[in-house]
């Protein structure tokens, strides 16, 4: 196993020069680890300084994002000009018109569907793959360039595919056997009570407890994730491990970074869904500029992933050294 203590020989920090404001140093002691929120910034100030990041993210998903949507929108196409019902529907809409679409066109979707799941797998798994390059130019604190990227693509792959794998099991793991704990928990807990909004709220405090859960475990593969590029370990299972343990170590900083970023990301998401129902598409440039408000959201989205990578790999560097 590679000592942990020989990272900062290979690996230079990529933002420390530049994340930190002057009060930030004034206040910080030398040597220690800066409070949360300062990481929460430094990602943001990360992502910015590797935007480029964020672009070739934010391109690969439009491909996969098109690859799906074009086999339908040239259903939708041939259906609204060849059916004066179709036609009228575009601009009154006519739930009779698509229920008849829908029905005569049942193997289409039947197929599209099929091809969705695929299309799906294969975008989880060139994601899994993406962030090992991601990861690989954060690491170095270089800028981008397709050689380094894809270097540690080639370099990481193999970890982060079965990085991918075991989280599919612990997902799976989570849903199967937590979900029914806690469902048999909670139904035994709530047996006698005749208020339903005790039971109601229990309800919720299941589906709350079982998302921190979740979050918690992908933060989990995002410090595994980091480890591997950082050690250059091959190790997925240990590195999962270790990953875990420093979570459990260190968790106040980590659930505040996380959870930090985690809230601006639903800040973007509902200034997303407010624009999004003001442009309602009742013409051809409304349409236009609803698409063009979409992938802007989904590229602060990619951008948003490349600060969580950031701001959680100064986190666990200032923490281990």
């Amino acid at each position: 196993m590679i000592a942990e203590n020989q990272t900062d020989v290979h690996r230079p920090w990529p933002f420390q020069a530049i994340v930190s404001s002057e009060e930030e140093v004034a206040e910080a002691k030398p040597g220690a680890p800066r409070p949360p929120w300062a990481l929460v910034k430094a990602g943001f100030t990360g992502a910015n300084a590797q935007l480029r990041l964020a672009f070739l993210l934010w391109g690969i998903n439009l491909v996969f994002a098109l690859v799906v949507a074009i086999p339908f929108f040239h259903l939708l196409d041939e259906s609204l000009s060849r059916s004066l019902i179709g036609q009228r529907s575009l601009r009154v809409p006519d739930a009779n018109w698509l229920i008849g679409l829908l029905h005569s066109q049942q193997s289409f979707l039947d197929s599209l569907s099929v091809t969705v799941m695929w299309v799906a797998l294969s975008y989880m798994v060139v994601n899994a793959l993406l962030s090992a390059g991601v990861l690989e130019i954060l690491a170095g604190g270089s800028r981008f360039s397709f050689r380094r990227f894809f270097e540690g693509v080639v370099r990481h792959g193999g970890p982060f595919l079965r990085l991918f794998i075991l989280s599919l099991i612990i997902y799976f793991l989570i849903f199967l056997l937590l979900h029914d704990l806690l469902e048999k928990a909670l139904d035994g807990l709530s047996r006698g009570w005749y208020s339903q909004a005790g039971a109601l709220g229990l309800y919720w405090a299941k589906n709350v407890l079982l998302a921190v859960i979740l979050l918690g475990t992908v933060m989990i593969f995002d410090y595994a994730k980091i480890r591997v590029v950082l050690e250059s370990s091959p190790r997925a299972v240990g590195e999962a491990v270790r990953a875990f343990r420093f979570v459990r170590h260190h968790l106040r900083p980590t659930l505040l970074v996380f959870y930090g970023l985690g809230l601006a990301g639903v800040i973007l998401t509902l200034l997303y869904l407010g624009l999004d129902a003001l442009l309602v598409p009742t013409s051809l440039g409304l349409v236009i500029l609803g698409f063009l408000v979409q992938q802007l959201y989904m590229f602060s989205r990619m951008w948003l992933r490349v600060a969580f990578f950031v701001a959680e790999m100064e986190l666990y560097r200032e923490r281990t050294h």
